[in-house]
């Protein structure tokens, strides 16, 4: 319609127009209505909360909503049938009926949890701890409350304005108001509420914890799938490269195929396996606690510790080929490289396990550990990789009998080789330390103050933390084989 007005002034005036005016301000009224009626609910919820469930039932509730439908819609329809001005005063008296029972009800809903935090600190027998707690959890109620009801108001006052001033159009004296300012401020507030439908989801559905744990299992899960399709395509096509060409069939390359071995496995078998958990979770809080979900866990941190152990023992093994340049062949051989990645698979399958035998606390605590020591083994060897490529560059630099161009060459070669190296170990790091950090804060969720991250925030920080990590098979056939062609000795 906006477009339309463009070439054609009247654009609203048509049938069109009307029909668009009709749908839009019903969708809105409805939209408005609901809102209201689930501050009303919230209202009954906290003031007859023993009773609430024979007030509201489902059945009501479905009621409630086509009759908020059924009036929108008639209301809107005058335009079609009445005068523009009765359309207009009908519609801003109905915001400005909405806006007052929304206000009412919030007024009341604050009341009711002021009254609820006299009365907890007035039991002076209950447990101290749990009164902060409960403190704490009124603050943060009560902004909640207002923080709904101040938005609801940006987003409506401005067209129950509007709708006044329209109706009141030909007594405002300003030529220039009623030719181009009636229109233009109805456009401007007509965007401003439908903004309002893009922020309820985040300012309702949000702070419903059932909803936003399904909404990051529906995200997380969306996220994995197209993760799990290109960690499959990116390490087959690497696997399919190895053996298609013996010839580069070394010990590193033994060490890159078991990498990529181990990531097609997560895309294969830990993603899938991830996202039916998540989905169960859906309608089974308690998925992960069964013998598939420890099952689960056990597969997964198998392979996911194989695959760091692995990209640690790659990175060790590029600082052996350029520490020990003329003796490399001598200290690692395919054999040696073989038995590497065999010790990887079971010490990590050996570590994976104890959370199937033994305490959760001491299973968090030994897989922090475990990645904080690969992390370091890896820091610490490109640290070292980095101080020799500086010293070859010197080296290059102070051999003056040597080619001008030839020394160009090598310098960029030193460059390029300083920036891949680092950004492996950057995106090694981005896709652990998250994992890291969550074990730490699950071994000692005791300790946290924050009774909604016990509840919530521990689940949903393993969750995405989780997805991170796979996120590193899929980028590590894109990283380390680009690494290797600098890296492979001659």
């Amino acid at each position: 319609m906006e477009f339309t007005l463009l070439s054609n002034s009247p654009a609203y005036n048509c049938v069109l127009g009307k029909a668009f005016i009709t749908v839009s301000y019903t969708v809105c009224g409805v939209s408005l209505a609901t809102l209201t009626t689930i501050t009303i609910d919230r209202l009954l919820t906290l003031k007859y909360h023993m009773r609430y469930s024979s007030i509201m039932t489902i059945q009501q509730a479905f009621c409630v909503i086509a009759v908020n439908w059924l009036t929108s819609g008639f209301l809107a329809s005058l335009i079609l049938w009445t005068s523009k001005i009765l359309f207009v005063f009908v519609m801003a008296l109905v915001v400005a009926i909405f806006l007052c029972f929304s206000t009412s009800a919030h007024i009341n809903i604050y009341c009711i949890i002021r009254r609820h935090k006299r009365q907890i600190l007035a039991q002076t027998g209950a447990v101290q701890d749990n009164s902060r707690t409960n403190i704490t959890r009124f603050k943060r109620t009560a902004f909640n409350t207002f923080l709904v009801h101040y938005f609801l108001l940006i987003c409506y006052i401005p067209l129950f304005v509007t709708l006044l001033l329209q109706g009141n159009e030909e007594r405002i004296p300003s030529e220039s108001w009623r030719e181009n300012g009636s229109g233009i401020a109805w456009k401007l507030s007509s965007t401003v509420v439908f903004m309002n439908s893009a922020l309820n989801p985040f300012i309702y559905c949000w702070r419903l914890r059932e909803i936003r744990t399904a909404l990051i299992i529906v995200f997380n899960s969306t996220v994995n799938f197209p993760l799990s399709v290109l960690t499959i395509i990116g390490n087959t096509l690497v696997l399919v490269a190895v053996w298609r060409t013996p010839s580069l069939r070394s010990p590193s390359v033994i060490l890159l195929w078991g990498l990529a071995t181990t990531d097609l496995a997560v895309g294969l078998l830990v993603q899938p396996l991830f996202l039916s958990m998540e989905l169960k979770l859906l309608s089974n809080s308690s998925a992960y606690n069964c013998v598939l979900g420890k099952a689960f866990i056990t597969v997964s941190y198998t392979v996911c510790g194989v695959s760091l152990a692995t990209l640690t023992t790659i990175t060790i093994d590029r600082l052996l080929a350029l520490k020990y340049h003329m003796r490399y062949s001598s200290i690692m051989t395919i054999h040696r490289a073989f038995c590497v990645i065999a010790v990887n698979w079971l010490t990590s399958g050996f570590l994976a396990s104890l959370i199937l035998w033994t305490s959760k606390l001491l299973f968090l605590f030994v897989m922090a550990l475990v990645v904080a020591i690969f992390l370091c083994f890896s820091t610490s060897a490109h640290v070292n990789i980095y101080c020799i490529i500086s010293r070859h560059k010197r080296q290059i630099l102070a051999q003056k009998r040597a080619v001008q161009d030839n020394s160009r060459i090598n310098i960029t070669r030193f460059k390029r080789t300083v920036f891949n190296t680092f950004l492996v170990h950057y995106f090694l790091l981005i896709c652990y330390i998250p994992l890291f950090v969550t074990l730490l804060l699950q071994a000692n969720e005791e300790r946290i103050p924050s009774e909604s991250w016990r509840e919530n925030g521990t689940g949903i920080a393993w969750k995405l933390s989780s997805t991170v990590v796979f996120m590193n098979s899929a980028l590590n056939p894109l990283f380390t084989v680009g690494v290797f062609e600098i890296f492979a000795p001659p």
